[in-house]
Parts: structure tokens; C-alpha cells; sequence
């Protein structure tokens, strides 16, 4: 079919690398002929019996839409991360395609050389560590958590960010819950505490 692509070079794509190489690739990335996002899964064909040298690679292409869908609809900032730190799938549409940190030539050469988000234009996202006055306020953070904010220093939002790293494929989960509503509802309680001590 014509969406088979049978005959197109995808030598610069990883996961055509890999499974000549390993036996075995992985790639997620946006489609360099469909422009479609997927998750590429790809396996060595070999010549006779399966010692034998590979001589091309079969690689299936799964569509994570739907994924992507539900992660809007649950109401929660989640974020997945590729290893170089570039947010591929978010709850918040704005966010993806940002990286976490800086972008460095290295980085840049890289998406260059695989096209992994082709024709996507890749830039930081705003997310720092909260300042160390801030975290006084807060106390002792949950062990893996840290404390960060997203945007520049007059529209910030504060976050609770919590971080998973999955084994396979080199992913990061990361988890971000609004921390200024719990502030603003910790304040108006002590200021409630403070009044009804005064008039006791």
C-alpha cells in the first residue's frame, strides 16, 4: 500500500539502526513522510535462518492519539519526557515539543540528524526551581519531589513536581500539582486560627 513506504530510506531513523544492531528498536517520533506522531517498534529480517546477517528491518508505527486524548480529559499536568529531556506527550498542548532544560548544539544536531520531531519547533519550556525562600515556607518535600514554577517571575504558577523514570524506553513521567491553591487555603486558615484566638 502506499502507506507502507516499502523502498524509502530510513537509515538516519534510530530504530532502524538499532534493530540491525541490537535486534531490537524503539523510537517515538513524529513521521518524517505522514508527519504523524507514533511509536516506532522495529525488528531485524534476516537472510535464512535467524543467525543469518539482517538484511532490511519491518518496523510498526503505533499511533498513541487516543493516549494523548485521555491524558487532556483527566484534568492532570502530566508530562512524559524523552531522554534528551523534550516533553513528546503532555496534558497541556502548549507544553509539548518544550524541553525541560536549556537546548544545547548536541541536542540540536541530534534532532537534526534523526528528524525525530521533524518540522516541530523545539523550545524550552519556562521551568525553574523554586527559590529557596519559598521552600521554608513549604517545609519538608515528599522523597523524589521538588518544588519548580512555570512561567517568568510575575505570572509564574508553582508546582509540586513528582518524577518517574521508566525503564523503557528511557521515558520520564512527570506529575505537576498546583501548589498556590494549598498556600492560599494554609493562609486563610492560620489567618482564621489567628482571629478566633484573639476573640477567645
Amino acid at each position: 500500500l502506499p502507506s507502507s513506504f516499502i523502498g524509502q530510506n530510513y537509515a538516519f531513523r534510530p530504530y532502524f539502526e538499532d534493530a540491525m544492531r541490537e535486534g531490537l528498536g524503539r523510537f517515538y517520533g513524529v513521521g518524517n513522510t505522514t508527519g504523524e506522531t507514533g511509536y516506532f517498534l522495529a525488528a531485524p529480517v534476516r537472510e535464512g535462518s535467524p543467525d543469518h546477517r539482517p538484511i532490511g528491518a519491518v518496523a510498526v508505527k503505533i499511533n498513541l492519539d487516543s493516549f494523548e486524548a485521555t491524558l487532556s480529559r483527566s484534568g492532570d499536568t502530566v508530562l512524559l519526557v524523552d531522554r534528551h529531556g523534550v516533553i513528546f506527550l503532555s496534558s497541556v498542548p502548549a507544553w509539548q515539543y518544550r524541553t525541560v532544560e536549556p537546548i544545547t548544539p548536541e541536542l540540536n544536531a541530534h534532532l537534526e540528524a534523526t528528524r525525530q520531531y521533524y518540522r516541530k519547533q523545539i523550545t524550552p519550556l519556562p521551568l525553574r526551581p523554586e527559590v529557596p525562600a519559598f521552600l521554608k515556607l513549604v517545609g519538608r518535600l515528599p522523597e523524589g519531589a521538588q518544588l519548580v514554577r512555570v512561567g517568568d517571575r510575575i505570572n509564574a504558577t508553582r508546582y509540586l513536581l513528582v518524577s518517574r523514570e521508566l525503564i523503557e524506553p528511557d521515558w520520564e513521567l512527570m506529575y505537576l500539582t498546583p501548589v498556590d491553591p494549598v498556600m492560599s487555603a494554609a493562609r486563610s486558615a492560620t489567618v482564621a486560627a489567628a482571629f478566633a484566638f484573639a476573640f477567645a
